[in-house]
């Protein structure tokens, strides 16, 4: 089977998604492309050139000279452009040199296919992205989040007060 997938599968799985595409017919689960098509028929596909991203989303990718999907992961990151560097996406895969591993990719890269969006409601992520630091807020469906809560986050500096206060419970 395509361990990459097998991968993404377990990682849905042990994080309690019970619902994904494709999740009662395991055939399926070991081939991306077939993955992707019925994300495509479901409604729950991206294509790379119109959809951003989200933490949590599946990555499908092709290989350099590949023209269906042969590789999956998840998005663990989105790390914006800046002036001098495109938008990327971190992801993590399976058997990236025989190891699960980060891989980051320039989101314009012709690998990406798109991504499969993980349906509403299953899980809450919510990411905050400041000047050198990126927080990510990862709750399960029972924790009741409303779907358009925003994450805040204010740095408290070291050497202040309320610093001390935090660093010393």
């Amino acid at each position: 089977g395509n361990w990459p997938a097998l991968f993404v599968r377990f990682c849905l799985e042990y994080a309690d998604i019970s619902y994904y595409p494709m999740w009662e017919d395991t055939a399926g689960w070991d081939d991306p492309a077939r993955w992707m098509e019925q994300l495509i028929l479901d409604g729950y596909f991206g294509n790379a050139q119109e959809y951003s991203p989200k933490v949590g989303d599946l990555v499908f990718l092709r290989e350099e000279d590949g023209t269906v999907a042969e590789r999956i992961g998840i998005v663990a990151q989105y790390i914006p452009a800046t002036e001098d560097t495109p938008a990327k996406i971190q992801t993590i895969q399976g058997d990236v040199q025989d190891c699960v591993a980060h891989v980051t990719y320039d989101l314009e890269d012709q690998r990406i296919l798109g991504y499969g969006i993980l349906p509403s409601g299953y899980a809450v992520l919510m990411q905050y992205t400041g000047e050198d630091y990126t927080i990510t807020i990862d709750l399960s469906r029972e924790a009741k989040i409303p779907e358009k809560a925003e994450v805040t986050v204010r740095e408290i500096m070291p050497g202040t007060e309320e610093y001390e206060t935090y660093y010393r419970r």
